[in-house]
């Protein structure tokens, strides 16, 4: 005599059966709840980089642009032209141009900044509204900035009098974009091609 199980027997392991396929064990749903959230703040870390790294974009073309328009200005006239008398930073913001603001973008308008007459001198253009603050002064050879710009490593190292062997010039760009009290700040200079970028903000 060959022994089964009943009808009742039979639906009830089936019903098992589908059941286990069909859904999640709360602990999958956890698992699944976790990698989401783990590749949800991988993600906006990085768009906030991105966004970070536009925003220093914006802020090097510009100080190439100043020190386009003050080797222009030096072709024509036979000097750097000090602009904003100070150089603006973290610390400085009121020679900056525009005075940069967290989060909101300000048009380029130099007219109305410190050095208003000096800038509109230098004819730099600007294609759209700016996050970052502007400032450049300039100098005769054999003397030194006497500003102090910081950044997040400790303060921009000038070179010594005796090494200006010619006129010079220095632009600053500076601005908290996001309002953490982080700025981020860009160096330009007559002496070296290179560009001092702190991307602290």
């Amino acid at each position: 005599m060959q022994m089964g199980l009943s009808d009742s027997s039979k639906d009830e392991a089936k019903r098992a059966a589908t059941s286990a396929k069909r859904g999640f064990t709360l602990i999958e749903l956890l698992i699944a709840v976790a990698i989401v959230g783990v590749l949800s703040t991988l993600a906006l870390v990085g768009y906030r980089k991105v966004i970070a790294r536009a925003r220093l974009g914006e802020a090097t073309s510009m100080v190439a642009a100043i020190a386009s328009a003050q080797e222009r200005y030096r072709g024509e006239f036979g000097s750097y032209l000090n602009v904003s008398g100070t150089l603006g930073h973290s610390g400085s913001t009121t020679n900056l141009c525009p005075v940069p603001a967290a989060s909101i973008k300000k048009t380029w308008s130099p007219a109305s900044c410190v050095g208003g007459s000096s800038w509109t001198a230098l004819a730099v253009q600007s294609a759209g509204a700016l996050n970052f603050g502007y400032s450049t002064t300039a100098g005769l050879a054999g003397a030194v900035p006497v500003d102090t710009v910081p950044t997040s490593t400790g303060a921009v190292a000038w070179p010594a009098a005796s090494a200006m062997t010619r006129d010079w010039y220095v632009i600053t760009a500076a601005a908290d974009t996001d309002g953490d009290s982080k700025w981020g700040t860009v160096v330009g200079s007559s002496w070296t091609n290179d560009m001092l970028v702190d991307d602290n903000d």
